[in-house]
């Protein structure tokens, strides 16, 4: 496993949160069913046992402090709690088997969505047989094995990833057509299966939450068939809704705040309009957003789709023509999803000839571009780019107003032909103690 250095080691960041959280006693973070073990005395672990565990997130963390009782702790408990809820997940990882305190305290629900607020974004690549995250406050890569329930048979194939909280809904085939979904927390390393007997590979889902647990949406293959799973009551069930829409791409999605969005185009109009779509798991209605103000995904084009402080959407997309041309990188961002109107607005473009060349036209493998927007207003960039012709590699780029602030490679240039494990999706992703939800 690749080292990790953290950002409480580092310094970088200095502990701010980099999106707007809302109230995390009331429910905007947890849900009321999500599962998490209550603290008894004789459940806490040794910690050997836990150290043994080989969980990659404790390998070459920082050292925790020990806080397990009043003799050896001069602060109050609530200051230590402040400091760990502020910690990277790495150091929150180490404290927890450090004392029965800190052992409760990672367990308790309100600890964990405080420092789910608290947490910086990370990205995350899918590979056939890995995952990489990289922290871009200090560039580390960590590298974990996919779960081996995943490759349980030949001929297995993820298809999708959706992050909500720290939980990953990943879809995947195996075999000829058949689908597969299950959540799993790459941190905690728990996975649970979804029953999807009934499902194409060809469905769509959406992954969120309302007041009392999370869920999962299914758009089925078949004309007006809409179902919704309910961890509380592990079933599926059917609902009605109208979809005079489709989906401009299933990969330009995000789940925030326990409401799906992704970007869609209307049907049957002679004037086709793209906007953003939204799916909200308490109503159990979609909504429209708001119209995306522009010509989306001309061929030359690539695209991106992000949250943005918590509260609001961003979209990326690189302009682009002849390979000599100057290439461009607009931000739109929205206001407030939950104001009254809501539009789209350029937050920020660049163009400069150095900029990296991000379209899979020119090199079929290339994964799509994952980005955030940063507390400084620079986009955090992961990506795979043009390094000459028919080749590509993976990269990182810290790009301010007019400027590229940052650009270091993570990865060998690879090619259409290569027979390397190639990148099956990216996102950006904040790691969690969440449990998956029984």
């Amino acid at each position: 496993m690749t080292e990790i250095k953290s950002a409480m080691d580092t310094g970088v960041y200095d502990n701010q949160p980099s999106h707007e959280s809302k109230d995390v006693a009331g429910f905007c973070s947890p849900p009321a069913t999500t599962c998490v073990e209550k603290y008894h005395p004789q459940s806490v672990p040794d910690t050997k046992e836990l150290y043994a565990t080989n969980n990659p997130f404790l390998e070459k963390g920082p050292k925790a402090f020990r806080a397990s009782s009043s003799k050896d702790c001069w602060l109050p408990f609530e200051i230590v709690e402040e400091i760990i809820s502020r910690a990277p997940i790495e150091s929150v990882i180490r404290c927890k088997p450090t004392s029965k305190q800190c052992y409760a305290l990672c367990n308790d629900k309100r600890f964990i969505y405080n420092h789910l607020n608290l947490s910086q974004e990370r990205f995350m690549r899918i590979y056939f047989d890995k995952v990489e995250i990289i922290n871009p406050a200090t560039l580390d890569i960590l590298s974990l094995p996919v779960p081996a329930e995943f490759n349980c048979v030949p001929l297995t194939r993820l298809l999708s990833v959706i992050h909500c909280n720290g939980l990953l809904l990943c879809k995947w085939i195996t075999g000829i057509s058949n689908v597969s979904v299950a959540v799993w927390n790459p941190v905690l390393g728990q996975v649970k299966f979804v029953d999807t007997s009934s499902h194409s590979a060809l469905d769509i889902y959406g992954f969120g939450y309302d007041k009392d647990s999370y869920k999962i949406f299914r758009i089925s293959v078949r004309p007006d068939e809409f179902e919704i799973y309910d961890f509380k009551s592990k079933l599926w069930r059917a609902f009605s809704a109208t979809m005079d829409w489709y989906l401009y791409t299933p990969d330009l999605k995000v789940s925030m705040n326990g409401i799906m969005y992704w970007l869609a185009t209307t049907k049957g109009a002679r004037i086709r309009e793209t906007f953003i779509q939204s799916f909200d798991f308490s109503k159990e209605t979609f909504k429209p957003i708001c119209l995306v103000p522009f010509e989306w995904s001309r061929i030359d084009d690539a695209e991106a789709f992000s949250a943005f402080r918590g509260d609001r959407l961003s979209l990326f997309r690189q302009l682009f023509g002849d390979k000599d041309e100057t290439r461009e990188i607009e931000v739109w961002v929205t206001n407030k999803v939950t104001d009254g109107v809501v539009t789209l607005s350029k937050y920020f473009n660049v163009a400069r000839p150095d900029l990296p060349i991000l379209n899979p036209r020119f090199c079929r493998l290339m994964c799509v571009p994952t980005f955030f927007i940063h507390k400084t207003n620079s986009i955090m960039l992961w990506c795979d780019k043009i390094v000459g012709e028919g080749y590509a590699c993976s990269s990182f780029y810290e790009i301010g107003r007019g400027e590229i602030k940052k650009q270091v490679e993570t990865g060998q240039p690879f090619s259409a032909e290569d027979e390397r494990n190639h990148c099956v999706c990216s996102f950006v992703y904040v790691p969690s103690l969440v449990p998956v939800p029984e």
